[in-house]
């Protein structure tokens, strides 16, 4: 019951205070639910403050969601070291509260499946570089180079 609450909750969840109403469970019953459904991932604290969760699955989709946004950021920008972290979270949408974004991109890091260097994030594969396009010009112009020989035109 709870983990359904939690999904029709969507990306702003629910805290301790609004699962307890919209359960109408005695407060030890509800919380062996929710320490079952933390361990199993079917439900994340995202603020620990408030002890506002969300569902498990939806946590791990925004997650894959802002993996994918920054492979995708890389490929438009192959020569940049990465993207900022406010260039990457709007790929979540501005439907999601920054507590949630925040323990996302925390999640990412703990997990190694995103590294900052600062406040910029990349994935860790990831190395800056030129683009195809500039790959091709660069070789051109060597090419152009080497026939030249050492003197000027």
């Amino acid at each position: 019951m709870i983990g359904d609450l939690l999904e029709l909750a969507g990306a702003k969840g629910l805290d301790k205070k609004e699962l307890s109403v919209q359960t109408n469970a005695p407060a030890k019953i509800m919380e062996r639910g929710l320490d079952l459904l933390r361990s199993k991932r079917q439900a994340v604290v995202v603020d620990r403050d408030l002890g506002r969760m969300v569902h498990g699955e939806l946590f791990t989709l925004m997650a894959e969601k802002l993996v994918a946004g920054l492979g995708e950021y890389h490929q438009k920008h192959p020569e940049k070291p990465g993207a900022a972290r406010g260039e990457v979270l709007h790929v979540l949408g501005d439907g999601a509260p920054d507590k949630l974004k925040n323990a996302l991109v925390e999640h990412l890091l703990k997990t190694d499946q995103v590294i900052a260097d600062g406040d910029v994030l990349r994935l860790p594969d990831h190395k800056p570089g030129l683009g195809a396009d500039q790959d091709k010009a660069g070789a051109e112009i060597m090419k152009r180079y080497q026939e030249g020989g050492s003197t000027p035109p």
